[in-house]
């Protein structure tokens, strides 16, 4: 005997329903960040250069935390300036 079920909405766990809710400012600053995320190549290369200092380690839970460490040892920060939307 087959029963029918009807899809349920996702249950939203955070401060916010999503990028939906998102005020103007806060939408263009999220798409801002993930469009100069997505920019920055070198991630790999420094991903590449702590795997292979970290070739004698056998556990790969150690070389990827080290290799996140490296990432953002070297990566670049970038401050924006505040907006009165933030006040």
């Amino acid at each position: 005997m087959a029963v029918e079920t009807q899809p349920r909405e996702p249950e939203v766990h955070g401060l916010t329903g999503g990028p939906g809710e998102l005020s103007a400012w806060s939408a263009a600053l999220r798409e801002s960040v993930r469009r100069e995320a997505a920019a920055y190549s070198e991630r790999l290369v420094l991903v590449a250069e702590s795997f292979r200092a970290s070739e004698a380690e056998p556990w790969r839970e150690i070389r990827w935390a080290r290799g996140t460490e490296h990432v953002m040892a070297h990566c670049p920060i970038l401050v924006r300036r505040a907006s009165s939307a933030m006040s």
